[in-house]
């Protein structure tokens, strides 16, 4: 069985990864930009390199109560996902920009 702590460290991991993911991915699901707008506020009244993870652990763990730890687990493998697809939309506009600018044509 997982304790108190436990739960609030895998919800404080999962919080920072979704943040770190959020700040890469365009955010068109309203499930997931309620998460971002409630980090935003959090972040936004933090120093960036003093005092961040106890905020942003009381944030994961109110969260994880909210949400539970299921959401999170779908929320971050979403997430995955929506990046994987931003990395490949990336990917293919330098090689159309690459083979623009040098002339190279490639069949897709």
């Amino acid at each position: 069985m997982i304790d108190r702590a436990e739960r609030a460290r895998l919800a404080e991991a999962a919080m920072v990864a979704i943040c770190a993911q959020l700040s890469m991915v365009v955010v068109r699901d309203e499930r997931f930009a309620h998460w971002h707008r409630a980090l935003q506020g959090v972040l936004a009244d933090v120093p960036e390199t003093k005092g961040v993870m106890a905020p942003m652990r009381d944030a994961a763990w109110g969260l994880a109560m909210a949400e539970g730890e299921r959401a999170i687990g779908n929320a971050l493998a979403r997430l995955k996902i929506e990046t994987a697809a931003y990395y490949r939309e990336v990917a293919a506009l330098r090689v159309s920009q690459w083979s623009d600018a040098s002339g190279w044509r490639f069949n897709r």
